[in-house]
This record gives C-alpha cells, sequence and structure tokens, in this order.
C-alpha cells in the first residue's frame, strides 16, 4: 500500500480508542459537542477521511471537498444490520454468517457504495465476546484490502452500489430482556447469547428479583429434569458454587455468570 501520512486522529472521548491514545497526540470529540469537531474537520487540509464506531452523523455532501474520500468500516456485511449494534442484532436475529464492510460515506448514515467485505460463518460456538473479537479482525482487514484496491484505481471511487433489500438494528430494553414464563428455552438462550458480556446482559425477573444474565445453557440430564419438574417457571430450584439452576417453561436453564439487582 502506498505511503499514507499520518493527519489527525479524533476519539470519541470515554471510548477504547481514547484511553489508548492516552499520552498520545490525538483530538477528543466530545459528548454533546458535535458540531465543534465537524467544524474542526471542516477547517482540516486532507485527502482521506476512514470513521470507525464514531457516533457522529456526518453531513457529507457540506464537507467533503473534490478531492476528498470520505470511507466509514461497518461491523456487518452491508446492507444487513446498518445501525448502531450490527453484531448484538447479527446472534439475536440467527444470522448465518457476517464480517465487515469498508464503504463511501453519504449523508445517509451506512447507505455508501460498498469498496470491500470481509466475510465470516457465525459458528454456534461464539458468543458475543469472540463475535467482537472477530469483528475487529475483519475490519482491520477489509479496511487494508479495500484500500489496496482504492490505490490500484488511482485513488478513484470504486463501491458498488448496495442492494436495496437492507436491515437494521439497535439495541432496545424490550430486546434485553428475558420472561421465564412467557418465553421457550431457544428464545431465552438467543438473547443471552446476543447481549451476553459485561457491559450489556439481559434482565429478568426471579422470584421477585431482579437478574441480568451473562451466560446460560439449556440442561438435558434427565434425573435433574425429573428432579426439578415440579418448580414453577421462573423459580431458581438450584444454587451451587457461582452458578444457578431456573425452571423454564420448556426444562431447566443453568445461567453460570449473572448479577443479582
Amino acid at each position: 500500500m502506498p505511503f499514507l501520512r499520518l493527519k489527525r486522529v479524533f476519539a470519541v472521548e470515554g471510548s477504547p480508542l481514547h484511553r489508548e491514545l492516552k499520552g498520545e497526540e490525538h483530538s477528543v470529540i466530545e459528548a454533546g459537542r458535535h458540531k465543534k469537531f465537524l467544524d474542526e474537520l471542516d477547517e482540516l487540509d486532507f485527502d482521506l477521511l476512514v470513521s470507525n464506531g464514531c457516533p457522529v452523523i456526518f453531513p457529507v455532501s457540506r464537507l467533503q471537498k473534490p478531492h476528498q474520500l470520505f470511507l466509514n468500516v461497518h461491523p456487518s456485511l452491508l446492507p444487513d444490520f446498518r445501525g448502531f449494534h450490527p453484531a448484538n442484532g447479527a446472534l439475536l436475529k440467527g444470522a448465518k454468517e457476517t464480517g465487515a464492510t469498508l464503504h463511501e460515506m453519504v449523508d445517509r448514515v451506512d447507505r455508501g457504495a460498498v469498496v470491500h467485505q470481509e466475510r465470516f460463518p457465525i459458528t454456534p460456538d461464539l458468543d458475543l465476546g469472540l463475535l467482537y473479537h472477530l469483528l475487529f479482525t475483519a475490519e482491520a482487514r477489509a479496511f487494508v484490502r479495500g484500500m489496496q484496491k482504492i490505490f490500484q484505481a488511482e485513488f478513484k471511487c470504486i463501491g458498488e452500489p448496495q442492494g436495496e433489500v437492507f436491515s437494521h438494528y439497535r439495541r432496545s430494553q424490550e430486546d434485553m430482556s428475558v420472561d421465564f414464563e412467557g418465553m421457550g428455552n431457544a428464545e431465552i438462550l438467543r438473547r443471552v447469547r446476543a447481549f451476553g458480556i459485561t457491559s450489556q446482559g439481559v434482565r429478568c425477573q426471579l422470584e421477585g428479583r431482579l437478574f441480568t444474565l451473562f451466560e446460560a445453557r439449556a440442561l438435558c440430564n434427565p434425573l435433574l429434569l425429573d428432579l426439578y419438574s415440579d418448580g414453577a417457571p421462573g423459580t431458581v430450584v438450584l444454587e451451587y458454587g457461582a452458578a444457578m439452576v431456573v425452571r423454564s417453561r420448556e426444562g431447566l436453564i443453568q445461567v453460570s455468570k449473572f448479577l443479582k439487582g
């Protein structure tokens, strides 16, 4: 790849990048002061802008100069799962594959032409934490390989328009809740998997107490099922070590990581 000279790094206040850059020169995108950031960006002289995980909506048609490229790296296979939380959406909706997309930026978020995509399957062994890790890797590869295409095209826009059929996902409190009385095992486990990191989790009421669940699986041992067959759904029938067993509408679910309250 040809040499690129870094002009400026902007990091969202409180983000992992902001923490990683502590002690190094960078500019901070402060909460509630996006206009200040956009005004500063408008005054910069640069050829290429790359956005990744930035919550600011860019008025591209106003900011972009004729010689500039505005690119975004998005953690999904656009046009699938546009929006803020594509990793959660992919697990919650049962997507078979995902990946990352390098695309040109336009005024409408996540709508620009696709420069390059990196794909991988969503296998049953992936939890949300592992999926995030793989998406970060896919994003880096999509950027490098997409930029190679751009330079081969002499720094010109080469993206292909996105398809007309699309999906969108943003986390909601409704999705991040489970009901052991009203939901089947598959639905409960799918939601726990889709939000199963300590900064998220799914909420539920068990025996009148609030819990946040991060890891769970269905139990199938016949003796266990026989021992605790009489409990009402939502009853904690067994606690041992750091785990608990909860009676569900369809059997038993072991919750191995959770918080009370």
